[in-house]
């Protein structure tokens, strides 16, 4: 989606049936400018209007739709597309128009210019009216005229005046951070002095109440997605679901903002659900881990024992970089198993399984420490005589594969190290902590 500029606008069209109306509507506005979304909320439609905005979707870019399947207690079914549709707006502006309203050539240009020259945060105009048929023709002006007399034109434009009112057939109104965090309230049918006083409170909570009156292309990344944790706030829910919440963002902010959000849990003493695909990311921010696969669950565990004893090789593998490895136990000792991998002996911390059989364990690359040929070890440790086949350096870590004798590559990770030192083809001598070599289960 191109940069939002300062008078970009999502349409918001709430249809039902509209059939005759729709594609003239759409094609009226997706040549003008300021234009960046085109969003028709189908409010469960039974005849092809579903079917024309598909065929539209492919010709005109900025369209897309929305799909309503229930109606609210409460609501209208009108106000409750059109409130749908804002949820989902991106722009500075969004315009309200009714599904058999043609736009004139320009005139969402004007529409924003007049808003922008008198700073208003809504703007209406009444369109002309298309009368067809005799009737139409006898009846609809003494209408116009009537409600003329009655409700004077100045009165119903005068903001300060009871009178004050808008034509549904267009509102063009300023989308701001305050009142993206107050539609979950709308919804709710919270009185509005309330829900100004909610908004405001839960934007506090999340540092941007200075920010209240911004619109979404005023905020940077992480100022919205601050704005969108309010707005999940502002119900008070007694648990917090966060979805991904920072996909979008770049690998700083990512960092600077899963801090954040882990501050605001702890301080508001909330219990929260936090769904992500960056392990990172949940071994970081979270006090208890739900591994999925599958649709199932393997482990729930703390972050320091979903790591550190995966229990399973999905686990082991998923959370984290580690060299999964396999090989027979050879003998035992004490509280030690030695375990060979190829022409490589191992040495694992275990009571099982019986010399003989098969075990299966992971060992993380930090685990690994570089030593002397003949040099002297930790003790109880254990060393391993490798070849180095790769070397990538990622600033503050070096990363290694190196291969052992007759057997599988593994993965190395060295903080601090110099690179010239670790040149490919070199042989390494590296020592591990048999406590750290994971026995695992079969998943």
């Amino acid at each position: 989606m191109p940069e939002c500029d300062e008078g970009a606008v999502s349409v918001i069209i709430p249809a039902r049936n509209e059939e005759m109306n729709i594609e003239r509507v759409v094609r009226s506005l997706a040549p003008q400018q300021h234009v960046r979304e085109i969003i028709v909320v189908d409010d469960e439609s039974t005849d092809r209007t579903d079917e024309i905005l598909a065929g539209l979707r492919d010709e005109i870019p900025l369209l897309r739709t929305l799909r309503l399947e229930s109606l609210p207690e409460g609501w209208t079914g009108k106000s409750h597309a059109a409130a749908a549709g804002a949820e989902t707006a991106t722009g500075k502006w969004l315009l309200f128009t009714d599904a058999d309203t043609e736009h004139l050539e320009g005139s969402l240009a004007a529409a924003v210019a007049e808003a922008k020259k008198h700073k208003a945060d809504l703007l209406s105009y009444s369109p002309e009216q298309l009368l067809t048929g005799v009737r139409q023709r006898l009846l609809m002006p003494l209408i116009f005229a009537a409600r003329a007399v009655r409700y004077s034109p100045r009165r119903i434009n005068d903001p300060a005046q009871p009178d004050a009112a808008a034509n549904g057939h267009y509102l063009l109104a300023r989308a701001t951070a305050l009142h993206n965090v107050e539609l979950p309230l709308v919804y709710s049918g919270v009185p509005a002095e309330m829900r100004r006083e909610k908004a405001v409170t839960a934007l506090r909570a999340v540092e941007m109440e200075d920010r209240a009156s911004h619109r979404p292309n005023e905020l940077s990344g992480g100022q919205r997605q601050r704005v969108a944790i309010a707005r999940a706030l502002v119900i008070e829910p007694e648990v917090l679901l966060l979805d991904e919440p920072l996909s979008n963002l770049d690998a700083h902010l990512r960092v600077e903002m899963r801090g954040e959000i882990r501050q605001l849990q702890k301080s508001l003493g909330i219990t929260a659900i936090y769904v992500t695909h960056d392990q990172e990311e949940a071994l970081a921010i979270s006090d208890r881990i739900a591994v999925m696969r599958a649709g199932g669950i393997e482990p729930i565990d703390g972050p320091d024992g979903i790591y550190r004893d995966p229990l399973t090789p999905f686990v082991g593998e998923f959370m984290g970089i580690s060299s999964l490895l396999s090989g027979t136990v050879a003998r035992r000792g004490g509280s030690h198993l030695v375990g060979g991998v190829g022409a490589s002996e191992f040495v694992i911390e275990a009571d099982q399984p019986e010399p003989g059989e098969t075990i299966t364990f992971c060992l993380r690359p930090e685990a690994l420490r570089v030593v002397a040929a003949e040099g002297s070890l930790p003790e109880g440790w254990a060393s391993l005589l490798t070849r180095i086949a790769r070397v990538e350096f990622l600033g503050t870590l070096m990363r290694l594969e190196v291969e052992l004798a007759g057997g599988p590559m593994l993965r190395v990770a060295l903080l601090d190290q110099s690179h010239e030192a670790l040149s490919v083809g070199r042989e390494l001598t590296l020592a591990y902590d048999p406590q750290r070599a994971t026995p695992l289960k079969s998943s």
